[in-house]
């Protein structure tokens, strides 16, 4: 099935931009997923740093990317949400063919990696509070949107800097790719996640819910 023909019957919300892949340059893996593999780019029509999320076998079987597409659009495009990653369209690896999307490049990494390295520094009045009222933010609208995450941890909390607003850092959540419509009746109950971040309730069969997600924040 044609790409394009796909997004239409996914219902997308808003045009798509298509990238041609040659506005890339300096493309370099930082680490792989689940269902993709992550780069690092230099976009060059824009001059910025960008995230290329390539889906592996995606020209055969472009679930994944579909769905990864599709939440995002409806959780960050509507009100292009401050506390959600933006994707800024897609491409397709010319020698591999498959699928790539492509998104903004959070500058100073995850919570996981952020907790490791300021855990001795960070304070509740400030830094602590912050980072939980902009990812509850975040969260917030997802489930507005009637999405959950499904696979919400510190990996996919991502902190920017945006040097356009002088120094206003911002964290966002990140990794759409297994989020689902709530209630979604095609949604199986396979587990998905780190076990710490997991509320109890799914490992006893129960479905991912909005609680869940609270759960894991």
């Amino acid at each position: 099935m044609d790409i394009l023909d796909a997004l239409f019957r996914k219902n997308i919300i808003i045009p798509i931009k298509w990238i041609p892949y040659s506005q890339f340059k300096d493309v370099k893996e930082m680490t792989k997923g689940g269902y993709g593999i992550i780069y690092k780019a230099t976009w060059l029509s824009n001059n910025e740093t960008v995230i290329l999320k390539r889906f592996e076998n995606s020209k055969n079987n472009n679930k994944y990317f579909l769905n990864e597409l599709k939440s995002s659009q409806h959780c960050y495009s509507r009100n292009f949400h401050n506390h959600i990653i933006k994707i800024y369209g897609f491409t397709k690896d010319p020698e591999l063919g498959d699928y790539v999307l492509v998104m903004k490049y959070a500058t100073e990494g995850d919570l996981h990696k952020y907790l490791q390295k300021e855990f001795t520094n960070i304070t509740w009045n400030y830094q602590k509070l912050r980072i939980l009222w902009q990812i509850s933010e975040g969260l917030e609208h997802i489930h507005k949107n009637k999405f959950i995450h499904r696979d919400f941890h510190s990996g996919n909390m991502l902190f920017d800097l945006n040097t356009s607003a002088g120094k206003n850092y911002q964290w966002k959540i990140g990794d759409l790719g297994l989020s689902q419509e709530i209630n979604n009746e095609s949604s199986n109950n396979e587990i998905y996640g780190i076990i710490p971040y997991i509320a109890p309730e799914i490992f006893k069969g129960s479905s991912f819910s909005k609680k869940a997600d609270v759960y894991s924040l």
